[in-house]
C-alpha cells in the first residue's frame, strides 16, 4: 500500500447480547451440610459419657464452614457472574448493574477475555468447582 491509500476500516462491532450465569447455592448448601456434620461429630461422647478430645477441633470446624457456608449463600443471592463478546464481570444481582469498585485491586469488577494470562480448574475440568 502507499502511504496515501487509505486503510479500510472496520466495520462497527455491535455488542452480543449479555449472558448471565443462572445462581448455584450448591456450594453454600454443601458447607452448610458440611458444617451439620462436624457439629454432628462435636457431640460424640466416649465411652465414659465424656465429650472426645477432638470436640473442640470439630466445633471449631462446624462454626468456620457454617460462616463460609453463609458467606457462599450472600454472594449468590446478591451477585451474578455476566458475560459478553469482550468481557467477563460481577454485577449485582436484579439489576445487573455493575457491582462497584474492586476493594482489593481497585477498579471496576470487569476483566477483558484478553487479559487472562493464566488460568485453571479445582479440582478438574470436568468437575469444576472453582475456576482461578
Amino acid at each position: 500500500r502507499s502511504a496515501h491509500t487509505p486503510l479500510p476500516r472496520a466495520a462497527p462491532r455491535m455488542a452480543a447480547e449479555l449472558f448471565v450465569a443462572d445462581p448455584s447455592f450448591n456450594l453454600a448448601a454443601g458447607t452448610a451440610a458440611l458444617a451439620t456434620v462436624c457439629g454432628g461429630l462435636e457431640d460424640l461422647k466416649g465411652r465414659d459419657g465424656a465429650k472426645l478430645p477432638t470436640a473442640p477441633l470439630f466445633g471449631g470446624a462446624a462454626l468456620v464452614f457454617i460462616l463460609f457456608g453463609a458467606f457462599l449463600a450472600f454472594q449468590t443471592a446478591t451477585l451474578r457472574f455476566a458475560f459478553d463478546d469482550q468481557a467477563f464481570a460481577l454485577v449485582k444481582a436484579g439489576s445487573l448493574e455493575a457491582s462497584g469498585e474492586n476493594v482489593v485491586v481497585g477498579g471496576e469488577n470487569r476483566w477483558k477475555y484478553g487479559s487472562f494470562v493464566n488460568y485453571d480448574f479445582l479440582p478438574s475440568e470436568q468437575f469444576p468447582i472453582l475456576v482461578y
